[in-house]
C-alpha cells in the first residue's frame, strides 16, 4: 500500500511548475504534499482552468474526470494544445482517419505525461487504487492529481455537507502521504451560481474553507478573462483578485508559456 503513514516526512513543499506568468507574478503556488479546492459556478471554467495546469505542469499528473467523459474532455484538451476552436475540432474528427492520426500524435506529443481517468463513480478508495496503479505501471507516483468534481463522490448516504469534509480529509491525507498536490474541484452555493461574484470562503459548497491550504474561486470577468480571487494560500498571499485571459471556444488560458 501507498498510503500506509510510512513515508519520510518532508523537509520542504516544493512547488510544481505550472508555467503560468501571471499566476507566479501573484504568488499563487501549488506545492507537492497539499490539497487546493478550486471553486466556481458551473460553465465559468474549473474544468479548463484544471487542464490548462496539467497540460503545462512540469510534473507527473493524474485527472480524475468523474463528472466529464471522455469525448468532452479530450476535445478540451485538444484545443488547449492546439488553440483551434472546438467545434472545428469536431468537424475535422468527422472528416475522417487522416483528423483522428493528426489529433491522436497531438495528444501523445502534450499529453503523454497525464494519466487519465473517467470513472464516473469514483470515490476515495478508488483514487487510491488508481494511484497505486499508476505506481506500478509507471514506477512512480504522480506529483500533481486532479479531482473533477467532489461533489461527484458523494453518495447520498449520509448528509451531504458531512460526506464532502470527510471526502476533503482523506483527499488532504492523500496528498500528505504521497507528496502529490491534489487538486480538488468544487461547487459553489446558489447565490453564486450565475457565475459573476466573486468567489469568497463562505461561497463553497459545505462550508469547506477550512479543509485545505490553498482556495482558489473562479468567476466571469466580461466576455474574454477569468477573475481568480484567492480566499486561502497558507504560506502566501490571499486576498488576491487576479485577470486571466481565458478563450471558451478553445479551452486556452492566458499567461501559460
Amino acid at each position: 500500500m501507498i498510503l500506509s503513514g510510512t513515508r519520510e516526512i518532508a523537509a520542504s513543499a516544493p512547488a510544481i511548475q505550472v508555467h503560468n506568468s501571471i499566476l507566479s507574478q501573484h504568488g499563487v503556488k501549488f506545492r507537492r504534499g497539499q490539497f487546493s479546492i478550486v471553486a466556481a459556478a458551473p460553465g465559468v471554467g474549473k474544468s479548463v482552468f484544471a487542464t490548462n495546469i496539467v497540460l503545462h505542469a512540469e510534473a507527473e499528473s493524474m485527472y480524475c474526470s468523474i463528472d466529464s467523459d471522455e469525448w468532452t474532455v479530450m476535445h478540451r484538451l485538444l484545443g488547449a494544445i492546439t488553440g483551434e476552436e472546438l467545434d472545428e475540432i469536431d468537424r475535422k474528427f468527422a472528416m475522417g482517419k487522416i483528423w483522428d492520426e493528426y489529433y491522436s500524435k497531438k495528444l501523445v506529443e502534450y499529453g503523454s505525461h497525464i494519466d487519465w481517468s473517467f470513472n464516473p463513480a469514483a470515490d476515495t478508495d478508488y483514487i487510491v487504487k488508481r494511484i497505486e496503479a499508476h505506481d506500478a505501471v509507471w514506477g512512480r507516483l504522480p506529483e500533481i492529481i486532479v479531482v473533477d468534481n467532489i461533489m461527484d463522490m458523494t453518495t447520498g448516504d449520509r448528509e451531504e455537507f458531512a460526506e464532502l469534509r470527510t471526502i476533503c480529509r482523506s483527499l488532504r491525507t492523500m496528498a500528505r502521504e504521497t507528496d502529490a498536490h491534489i487538486m480538488a474541484l468544487h461547487h459553489v452555493n446558489g447565490d453564486k451560481e450565475n457565475g459573476n461574484i466573486p468567489i469568497n470562503l463562505k461561497d463553497l459548497q459545505g462550508k469547506l474553507g477550512k479543509a485545505s491550504e490553498v482556495v482558489l474561486g473562479l468567476s466571469f470577468y466580461g466576455d474574454n478573462k477569468l477573475l481568480v480571487t484567492v480566499p486561502k494560500n497558507r504560506g502566501g498571499k490571499r486576498g488576491l483578485f487576479i485577470h486571466l485571459p481565458i478563450n471558451y471556444s478553445t479551452g486556452q488560458i492566458g499567461g501559460f508559456q
